[in-house]
């Protein structure tokens, strides 16, 4: 994480806190999950270098949580037995991962569980897995005539100009024979209505990225899906990035209760028309390079006019955050270029 990185949450659903140690301190990790059933949990652990040093997870009655299970490095307590006399627990893998395989109908495991196997993580940065997601959305749009339809139809909510897509070879059959390659030709409308096709590769980083993302909003959208993208505005306008928080925020086009949470620098959507405080986070890096991150919504003012008070759900944000107010900016020192070398 770097500092100056807010996090934005599209859905009050999930709250994430992460802490980032180094030397000999662990890296802690706590997440408070609403379930579909609307259950309300807190699972967390710690690890100290590739050890699990403790684990805990929590469900919520009435407004107290209480413990499912505690884990202290390879004992685990959970009611009405000591796990760890019934289970050979190993100190690198997860009590989450091990019970919940154990015993599917228990609900608590299951419904945690389930939660982070049904989250997808993006990092669209990564070259390797540009090429990966290129190569899923080819073969999606050349043998899914529905999928095909609906990338262009959303594509097209954001460029009109853009008429079809055309895949090289036409068929699965013909890509075998193609050493698996698959070309896509963007078709666009030029002067006089004339139809014009451009290579894919040819097209804007923001068009490419949307291509990619489609098929990921889709599954978010109508399943319930967790989707965390690690800098969703590059490459992206900010009114574009506006558009796909909108879209989970609709309760008409995110059906399914999906929830989008993602790292930004974007500070054009940081504000109270598009986000609560409690949908706000901030990553703070310290001088030894420790990370933890902090809603909006719990950040206590230092200046001397509001010390000790709470951020107000009508402040401006992103102009507050800007000039220092809520922590997580970057500490710039002058740079002296010596032009004597």
């Amino acid at each position: 994480m770097d500092a100056g990185l807010p996090f934005c949450f599209s859905k009050r659903y999930n709250r994430h806190y992460v802490q980032r140690h180094i030397n000999n301190d662990p890296i802690a990790l706590e997440v408070e999950i609403l379930a579909k059933n609307n259950k309300i949990y807190k699972y967390g652990f710690e690890v100290l270098k590739d050890k699990i040093i403790s684990e805990w997870l929590f469900e919520k009655r009435v407004n107290k949580f209480y413990a499912i299970f505690e884990r202290e490095n390879n004992n685990v307590s959970m009611k009405p037995n000591k796990i760890s006399e019934l289970v050979n627990i190993d100190e690198r893998t997860l009590f989450l991962n091990i019970y919940s395989k154990i015993d599917r109908n228990n609900e608590d495991f299951s419904n945690v569980y389930d939660w982070f196997v049904n989250s997808t993580y993006l990092d669209l940065g990564n070259p390797n897995f540009e090429r990966f997601i290129n190569n899923r959305v080819s073969l999606k749009i050349l043998s899914d005539v529905n999928y095909k339809k609906e990338l262009l139809k959303f594509i097209k909510t954001f460029d009109s100009g853009i008429e079809g897509i055309k895949t090289t070879p036409d068929s699965i059959e013909a890509v075998k024979s193609n050493n698996g390659i698959i070309d896509i030709e963007v078709i666009h409308k030029g002067e006089n209505g004339e139809l014009k096709a451009l290579p894919f590769y040819l097209e804007s980083n923001g068009t490419r990225k949307m291509f990619h993302l489609f098929d990921f909003f889709m599954d978010a959208l109508k399943n319930g899906m967790v989707l965390f993208v690690d800098e969703l505005d590059a490459k992206l306008h900010p009114l574009l990035t506006r558009y796909i928080i909108n879209l989970f925020h609709n309760s008409d086009t995110n059906k399914g209760n999906g929830q989008l949470i993602y790292s930004t620098h974007d500070t054009v959507n940081l504000n109270k028309e598009t986000f609560r405080r409690d949908e706000i986070w901030f990553a703070e890096k310290d001088k030894d390079g420790i990370s933890e991150i902090y809603a909006l919504s719990d950040y206590i003012l230092e200046d001397d006019k509001n010390a000790g008070k709470k951020v107000r759900n009508d402040a401006t944000y992103n102009k507050d955050y800007l000039t220092g107010r809520y922590g997580a900016i970057p500490v710039l020192e002058e740079f002296d270029i010596d032009y004597e070398k």
